[in-house]
């Protein structure tokens, strides 16, 4: 939830001298009252963790008593107003204490959806099917985008629809092909109907509202009073769209045979970028056997709509075909404008295809760099999946606006060579353990992704298998469903034809729920000859490094350089076979008492490299691990979106693995506030530097971290707890990110069995970064969630209040606004609370334009 800090100008007082300033500004400008609040509650920040003097101190002043205090936030207070005054000035009074960072009324919150105030709107049954008014909390159309309706014409004087009428220089609104004239109104009802659908205005206190409040609709009439037109008419007003700019076509209009001409002008609209909506026809018959045109014409931007009823079965008249027709939209009974001021029902394909017409319009309006066949497949893929149209329609359901427009946000925007990953270690075993270990991909694209699995051991190749995983959707792969129990060793390389997001989690004690320990990390996207690891230990730990040698033909030379903070210890060369991978357990190879220890890895060919690391009560073998990518290379800057110090020992550890420079370093943390304070630091050259975090910042729940360095250094964090115990009870680790970036995926996520966290972090010193969290299941996009980060301010967000259960997880996280942002995800198990039995940590994969 976005936080309003409010300084109370409207009041037309203002703050002593003697008060504290308040925080900087983060919301809009708004007078707070004007909000639906609780009448007498109030939500209060103390600057630190107040003591019973300073409670009752502000209460007395301010005539409030505390409710109870909020947790997740530190130093946050419900408070209750006393009614010694009027609600301003109760908050003009705690904003004056020199103890309140922020104060702010209790607001009232409602579910998410935007119904207009258009009279008849209850009347609109399908817009309600069809998600709208949850749609129309995302968006609600945009003038920018022009649907043509070839029909009948439209009564463009109808108070509903002028607003919404696409105008020519000299104020006409369209084409008349029967005359040739720039006036195309609607002598018969059809045209009239079916702009209604696609633009009536919303929200204008008038009659109904279309799928898009804000639109513009161009009307082209070549079909006659009696609804009868011919072929160089509809020709005429196709080329009339194509010239002066029109994005799609509605066409609720068909029954003659097939036209070469009327094809070619359909393609050449294609060519152009345009989508050509059609209605399927009210024949009750299967189009796959009988086709109707233009609804069956085979050109790329045609979508054939079927209509359905109030209970999703499809409409008695409506016509069908499981190859010929892609989509159903309500069509039984719509309510609709009518020429003369009037308003009306209609039934048939044609009232379903504007429905389309008009999804596909808010779609454009909601990403405009979307192509037209790209929009095609969004309205495709984003459908409900009803059984009685599976077999009836191609895409097996009934348009969701809701679900296109969070699906239009899951495109890609670049392949960013994600098709390719590497895995040094993915086996169901280590040592003595047995792992439940999976493989999580993710396909954010709108094509099925055709992946293929190459498993490798210290000896070679060890098999492959294929999956296809579907658009928009999430695949998990079971390890122990291909090798069984106790295989140790096993690497992977997943290659697919489209770009793809993978991870990799293992769990154990195998098969058994709450597993005691487990860990994740994301795959290796790239190759590379160094890599490096920051993180490391083996005075507690069982540390393990994984490398892997895709080359099919050579083997490779590999050194492993361990260094501590006094500088470098050991190297250990070693050579991996082609297509082969390597377990090195620096237990076995640095021995002694460090608790500091870092790695670089050098080969003489590409290579893949991750560590994995576990430590033990000392009696019922490792209780906890983490795992984390090495870094490809070294950078400047790092940052990491996930810290806390409140249950936590959290840990920057930093490596320079410069042979004859000093770094020297800033270590800077944040919370969701912005900066609490920066640290320098010096490491020599080959040197290594562990940062306790709680050590500078104190007790705090929610702590980011920004590593700068004058030189290319190598960073990694964890984070352990301990519940009570003196043996910590789980932790995680992971590796910073370089760079931000206005898009992130991450394929791993579930709410069933984890609480599971999303942490956004916002680096600009400038700009707030409104950011859309979307959450997919393995059937695609399911929920989305927008917030605003302040300008060097950081975000949590709780996955499981926000989806509910899931057992499969994906999630987006998108800059609406454009400013780049850092994303991470932890996922905890067990009794919760920070009780949990252990946890894993990886930061989100970006994609950039």
């Amino acid at each position: 939830m976005k936080r309003f800090f409010i300084i109370p100008a409207f009041l037309g007082l203002a703050l002593t001298a003697a008060a504290a300033t308040p925080a900087a500004f983060r919301g809009p400008e708004a007078r707070p009252f004007d909000h639906p609040h609780h009448p007498r509650r109030f939500l209060v920040r103390f600057r630190s963790a107040p003591t019973a003097e300073v409670m009752n101190r502000t209460g007395k002043r301010a005539g409030v008593t505390p409710i109870r205090r909020l947790p997740l936030v530190p130093d946050l207070y419900l408070v209750s107003d006393e009614g010694k005054h009027e609600p301003p000035e109760t908050l003009r009074r705690l904003l004056e204490d020199e103890n309140v960072l922020f104060a702010e009324p209790d607001y009232v919150w409602k579910k998410t959806g935007t119904v207009p105030d258009d009279p008849r709107f209850g009347e609109l049954w399908g817009l309600e099917k069809i998600a709208a008014p949850k749609a129309w909390s995302l968006a609600t159309g945009t003038r920018d985008i022009v649907v043509a309706v070839i029909d009948t014409g439209v009564d463009y004087t109808h108070p509903d629809l002028k607003d919404n009428l696409w105008e020519n220089s000299d104020g006409t609104h369209g084409y008349n092909a029967l005359n040739g004239s720039r006036d195309p109104f609607d002598d018969n009802w059809h045209g009239t109907h079916v702009a209604g659908t696609i633009g009536a205005a919303g929200n204008n206190s008038l009659g109904v509202a279309g799928v898009n409040w804000n639109v513009r609709i161009m009307a082209l009439k070549f079909l006659n009073s009696f609804g009868l037109g011919s072929t160089s008419g509809a020709i005429d007003c196709i080329n009339f769209a194509v010239e002066n700019g029109a994005h799609i076509l509605n066409n609720s209009w068909g029954g003659g045979p097939f036209s070469n001409a009327l094809l070619e002008a359909i393609e050449e609209a294609d060519r152009a970028g345009i989508l050509f909506v059609a209605a399927a026809g009210n024949s009750s018959g299967n189009l796959d056997s009988r086709p109707f045109y233009p609804a069956s014409y085979p050109a790329p931007n045609v979508i054939a709509v079927a209509a359905t009823g109030p209970d999703d079965s499809l409409a008695l008249l409506s016509s069908y075909g499981a190859a010929s027709v892609h989509v159903a939209a309500p069509g039984a009974n719509i309510l609709s404008t009518k020429p003369g001021d009037d308003y009306g029902y209609a039934t048939g394909t044609s009232m379903a295809a504007p429905h389309v017409s008009g999804l596909a319009a808010l779609i454009l309006g909601f990403k405009p760099e979307l192509d037209h066949l790209t929009v095609k497949e969004i309205v495709l893929s984003s459908v409900d999946r009803i059984g009685a149209l599976n077999g009836r329609v191609k895409s097996g359901g009934r348009i969701n606006l809701y679900r296109g427009l969070l699906h239009s946000s899951f495109i890609p925007p670049s392949a960013q060579g994600g098709w390719r990953w590497h895995f040094p270690s993915i086996g169901t075993g280590i040592e003595e353990t047995d792992f439940d270990s999976y493989l999580l991909l993710l396909n954010p694209g709108l094509y099925p992704a055709e992946v293929t699995v190459a498993y490798q051991d210290e000896f070679g190749p060890a098999g492959t298998g294929t999956v296809t995983v579907p658009p928009l959707s999430r695949h998990t792969i079971a390890l122990r469903d291909i090798f069984g129990g106790g295989k140790p060793g096993v690497s992977a390389l997943v290659t697919s034809d489209r770009p793809i997001i993978c991870e990799q989690a293992a769990y154990w004690p195998a098969g058994r729920f709450p597993w005691r320990g487990g860990h994740n990390s994301p795959g290796v996207n790239r190759l590379s000859k160094s890599w490096y690891l920051a993180e490391g230990a083996v005075h507690i730990f069982d540390q393990f490094i994984h490398l892997l040698n895709p080359d099919p033909d050579k083997s490779a030379d590999v050194e492993i350089t361990f260094s501590s903070r006094n500088g470098i210890i050991k190297s250990y060369p070693l050579k991996i076979g082609p297509a082969a991978n390597r377990t090195v357990k620096a237990n076995d190879i640095v021995i002694g008492d460090h608790s500091q220890l870092s790695a670089i890895i050098t080969s003489n060919l590409p290579i893949a490299a991750t560590r994995s690391m576990f430590w033990s009560d000392g009696e019922a073998g490792w209780i906890g691990g983490h795992s984390s990518a090495a870094a490809p290379e070294t950078s400047d800057t790092w940052y990491f979106a996930e810290g806390a110090t409140h249950i936590f020992d959290q840990y920057l550890a930093i490596l320079n693995p410069s042979a004859t420079e000093t770094a020297e370093v800033e270590v800077g943390f944040r919370d969701s506030s912005g900066p609490i304070s920066a640290h320098g630091f010096s490491i020599g050259p080959g040197k290594r530097l562990t940062v306790k975090a709680n050590d500078l910042v104190g007790r705090k729940a929610e702590v980011s971290a920004t590593v700068n360095s004058n030189i290319g250094v190598a960073v990694e964090r964890s984070m352990y707890w301990s519940a009570g115990g003196k043996t910590w009870r789980g932790g995680h680790g992971s590796l910073g990110v370089t760079t931000a970036a206005p898009n992130w995926y991450l394929a791993e996520g579930a709410t069933h069995l984890f609480d599971q966290y999303i942490l956004i972090y916002n680096p600009s010193t400038s700009r707030d970064a409104v950011v859309r969290i979307i959450f997919q299941d393995d059937a695609g996009a399911i929920e989305q969630k927008e917030r605003v980060v302040a300008p060097t301010g950081r975000l949590t967000v709780n996955a499981g209040r926000e989806t509910g259960s899931r057992d499969q997880l994906s999630t987006l996280v998108e800059s609406a606004n454009g400013t780049e942002i850092i994303v991470e995800r932890t996922m905890y198990w067990g009794p919760g609370g920070g009780y949990w039995n252990d946890g894993h940590a990886s930061p989100g994969f970006p994609l950039r334009d």
